[in-house]
């Protein structure tokens, strides 16, 4: 069998099929876990905001205009499965406070391993025309899915997300972005705190003006 052959069968036969059956296994436990996932997302924001609220009383923050949920692609590799979760300022990347915390999402990768186990057997055969770089390429791509899953429950959590009494006086961007993505790498909005309010007619306007990102988390 050819290199490019093999590989067809190895996706139509093995991955392609287990990967369906995985992924349909995540969609069923989030759904049924929703509301525990949501309260568990909330308490690691509401963990990161109490450290910025620290270090703005002690002077060494400044505003924070961002936080961003961020997939580790190395970590995924080696099996570790929490993100990191930073605050920046109006700088982004360039804030010179570093503020962050980590976030488990063991939750939905658990799913995922089981997929890269169960598959690391199956490719066994396949050893030489499959190799090492060829299976960490696969992996990561596999793990792109499972972030779309973080990305649904931090729209579904940040819905009924407040600061707590103990954080009135965080010193914020308004509104505050929060964001899902990779590491110093691109991210999308999932939600923003402190959302000024509008009336009908700049709402209507402001959809009029068709911005093609304006309205993320909104």
């Amino acid at each position: 069998m050819l290199k490019q052959e093999a590989k067809l069968h190895f996706y139509e036969n093995h991955l392609k099929p287990l990967s369906q059956q995985k992924q349909l296994a995540l969609d069923g436990y989030y759904r049924h876990n929703r509301e525990t996932l949501a309260a568990q997302f909330r308490q690691a924001l509401q963990q990161l905001l109490l450290k910025v609220f620290g270090q703005q009383q002690q002077g060494v923050k400044q505003p924070i205009a961002y936080i961003n949920f961020a997939l580790l692609r190395t970590r995924i590799l080696d099996q570790d499965y929490r993100w990191r979760v930073d605050a920046y300022d109006q700088s982004w990347y360039l804030d010179p406070q570093e503020t962050w915390v980590w976030y488990d999402a063991t939750w939905a990768y658990q799913f995922f391993d089981e997929w890269a186990r169960a598959l690391e057997e199956q490719r066994r055969p396949y050893f030489n025309t499959i190799t090492t770089s060829d299976w960490e390429i696969i992996r990561l791509q596999e793990a792109g899915f499972y972030q779309n899953y973080i990305k649904s429950l931090a729209r579904f959590a940040l819905d009924e997300f407040t600061l707590p009494g103990e954080l009135e006086s965080l010193a914020t961007k308004k509104p505050l972005e929060i964001r899902v993505g990779d590491y110093l790498d691109t991210s999308q909005i999932v939600g923003k705190i402190g959302r000024p309010p509008r009336s009908l007619t700049e709402i209507k306007t402001w959809l009029a003006a068709k911005e093609p990102t304006g309205y993320q988390g909104e």
